[in-house]
């Protein structure tokens, strides 16, 4: 029994991978990537056709079997991009192409919500400010735009919702996907009457109903043309920063130590209690976990398109390899050169730039800028708690960078560990499908048996000193920027 494998599929802005993990020990027997298209538009739009993403989907798992024809599979589980919205007809066919979560063409929505219900008051529905990335402004934006498309969707469903669909189990979300779409009362966990007639939307067209994580929504002998051997129980699965999270091995009522994810988005993350949703301080986000009790408390900063847009603008090498620019960097903290980025707006600043600017060293800064973000988080992060972190657990594709990883263990003047395995969404994913199938009673017992620690990177007391410094002039740069 302790051979058995987990399906998962993990549908990341980048690429879509189906993914072997035994479900004992948390070792990827194999995966399968398909990269995604993005479709760039003006004023700060990005799309993708969702039929293709669905076509990437079955691509993944049918080449997938077709190198592991006979696996007998004990669950499928899900993890997934947030912040997207898919007008569907009646029988949730897209009437549209998927708003992708960190296209920001609905500022000025936002805006209006926030004078709307009020900054404050918005936060304490949905657990973190309101900015154009979220659902709830797209939607606005929808309305005001595209009126057509508004009026004549049937629902208005985020990636997870269209894919169960496509399986043919109906409309369902777990309570991170739902948390999602920006229209949830967390506390409440129902949908916000107030936020509803500030956006023009009905409960019944925001989706069906809502379970946690682990709840198995039904069985299936096939994902789209590809036919398994069996039936296969299908558990919902969740937002792919709680189960990076998860595959981090910071589960709930596990205190001390914080997730760092590093991918498109750099988020830090972890679970906490009820009181959070008070307390909470600066731009952080609180928002429902996997289960209907948990609360997860995160923030993030975009990562991934400040790296690609120096890749095909600075570098013009779309293709170059991430390692190949790290090679070339030293995180010293000597640098003068500052990148400052809002992600609401996609404002970006370089600061110190001159005509003996390097293009390593350009990167290095966006690098840096992007940490530094996350050094706010984290300070935001232990007063919320009250708590200091002794350790923060990093996974992702940007932490195969050792440079970077002591870097952060520098900046964050803390232990820093990089786990075995990268894949931490596609992890958690399975953590979470392998608790729905009863293989685990809780996520403590998962991870005791799934995640596994790697290598330790500990601060540097010189270097530690000057990004301190450094920190403060970046941040005294951003206040006074933005």
């Amino acid at each position: 029994m302790r051979d058995q494998t987990l399906l998962v599929l993990d549908f990341g802005t980048s690429n879509v991978r189906a993914v072997l993990v035994k479900a004992g020990t948390g070792e990827i027997v194999r995966k399968v990537s398909v990269k995604n298209h993005w479709i760039e538009g003006k004023e700060g739009r990005w799309e993708m056709e969702p039929e293709i993403l669905w076509e990437h989907a079955q691509s993944a798992v049918e080449e997938l079997f077709r190198q592991q024809a006979d696996e007998k599979l004990l669950g499928l589980g899900f993890s997934f991009f947030g912040d997207s919205l898919i007008p569907v007809d009646e029988n949730c066919k897209p009437l549209s192409n998927l708003i992708m979560a960190f296209d920001t063409r609905a500022w000025a929505e936002a805006a209006y919500l926030r004078e709307e219900i009020g900054e404050r008051a918005f936060q304490e529905i949905v657990g973190g400010p309101c900015l154009s990335m979220l659902v709830c402004s797209k939607l606005l934006w929808l309305r005001k735009n595209e009126p057509q498309i508004f009026q004549k969707a049937r629902y208005f469903l985020h990636i997870q919702e269209y894919i169960l669909g496509k399986l043919g189990l109906g409309v369902h979300a777990d309570y991170t996907m739902a948390n999602r779409k920006t229209m949830l009362d967390i506390r409440k966990r129902e949908w916000s009457d107030r936020l509803m007639k500030a956006v023009g939307v009905e409960a019944e067209r925001l989706g069906g109903d809502i379970q946690a994580s682990i709840y198995t929504a039904g069985k299936i002998e096939r994902f789209g043309r590809v036919l398994f051997n069996q039936e296969v129980p299908v558990v919902l699965g969740a937002h792919d920063s709680e189960c990076g999270i998860l595959g981090l091995g910071v589960v709930p009522g596990k205190e001390g130590i914080l997730g760092n994810i590093s991918g498109t988005y750099e988020m830090l993350g972890c679970f906490a209690n009820e009181a959070s949703l008070k307390q909470k301080e600066g731009v952080l986000e609180c928002g429902c976990g996997p289960t209907r009790d948990s609360v997860i408390l995160n923030g993030s900063s975009i990562a991934g398109a400040y790296v690609t847009w120096y890749q095909r603008q600075i570098c013009r090498c779309p293709e170059k390899m991430f390692s190949e620019m790290e090679e070339k960097v030293c995180y010293d903290g000597k640098g003068e050169l500052f990148f400052l980025a809002d992600d609401d707006r996609r404002g970006s600043i370089l600061c110190g730039l001159d005509s003996s600017t390097q293009a390593e060293q350009i990167y290095q800064a966006v690098i840096e800028g992007i940490t530094f973000k996350l050094k706010t988080l984290l300070d935001d992060l232990e007063r919320t708690k009250r708590e200091t972190f002794e350790s923060i657990v990093c996974g992702g594709g940007g932490s195969s960078s050792d440079r970077w990883m002591q870097f952060k263990a520098d900046l964050f003047r803390r232990k820093v560990v990089r786990v075995d395995q990268a894949e931490v969404s596609a992890l958690g994913a399975a953590m979470i499908a392998a608790i729905g199938v009863g293989y685990y009673q809780n996520f403590s017992e998962a991870a005791s048996c799934m995640v596994h620690p790697g290598k330790i990177f500990t601060p540097d007391t010189e270097r530690s000193k000057r990004y301190q410094k450094k920190y403060g002039m970046w941040r005294e740069k951003y206040e006074q920027s933005f």
